[in-house]
C-alpha cells in the first residue's frame, strides 16, 4: 500500500526516508495521555516495542483503507458526509503514536468528549483479542455501541467496566 502511495503520489525515496525517521522518533518517544494510562500495562509496552516501523505503518494504512471503504459505502447508501463520518467513527477507531494527535478527529457535528479522543496504539492488540473472542456474540454489546458516540468511547467503557482486562 505504501509503495502504491509513493508511486502514485510521486513521493521520493528521500521523503519516504524522512517519514520512516519521523515514525521511529514517535515510536521511541510515545507518551501516553494521563487519561489513557489505565488501559495500558507492561505487556502492552512489550508488544509495542516488538513492532517494526513497517508493521506500524501497515496498521495505520490498513485502518485508513477500512475507514475510506466504510465512508464510501455510507455515501453510496445515501448518507450525508456528516452521517458517514459519524458511522465510521462508531466502527473504526483511530490510534495515536504522538500525544499531540490524540484529539485530531474528523470534523463532524459530534461534540467530542475526552472519551471520544483517539486511543493509544499500545492497546490495539487487546482490542483485537477482545473482538476475536466476542465476534459471535457481539450483539450483547450493541446497546453500549448505540450509546457511544465513537468507537473510542465504546472501547474506553469496555476497559472501565472490565470487559477488556488491563
Amino acid at each position: 500500500m505504501f509503495k502504491f502511495i509513493k508511486n502514485v503520489l510521486g513521493c521520493s525515496n528521500e521523503s519516504t526516508q524522512v517519514m520512516d525517521n519521523e515514525l521511529r522518533k514517535k515510536m521511541e518517544k510515545l507518551i501516553l495521555h494521563e487519561n489513557d494510562r489505565y488501559m495500558v500495562n507492561d505487556d502492552d509496552w512489550e508488544w509495542y516495542k516488538s513492532l517494526s516501523g513497517d508493521k506500524i505503518k501497515n496498521i495505520f494504512e490498513t485502518a485508513e483503507v477500512y475507514r475510506m471503504g466504510a465512508f464510501s459505502n455510507e455515501i453510496k447508501s445515501g448518507a450525508s458526509s456528516d452521517e458517514a463520518v459519524k458511522s465510521v467513527l462508531k466502527t473504526y477507531p483511530y490510534f495515536y503514536l504522538d500525544i499531540n494527535t490524540r484529539d485530531e478527529l474528523p470534523k463532524s457535528s459530534i461534540i467530542y468528549s475526552d472519551d471520544d479522543m483517539r486511543l493509544p496504539l499500545l492497546i490495539k492488540k487487546k482490542i483485537d483479542v477482545f473482538l476475536g473472542k466476542n465476534k459471535r456474540n457481539f450483539q450483547i454489546f450493541s446497546e453500549m455501541i448505540d450509546k457511544s458516540t465513537t468507537a473510542h468511547a465504546f472501547y474506553r467503557r469496555l476497559f472501565r467496566e472490565g470487559y477488556i482486562q488491563n
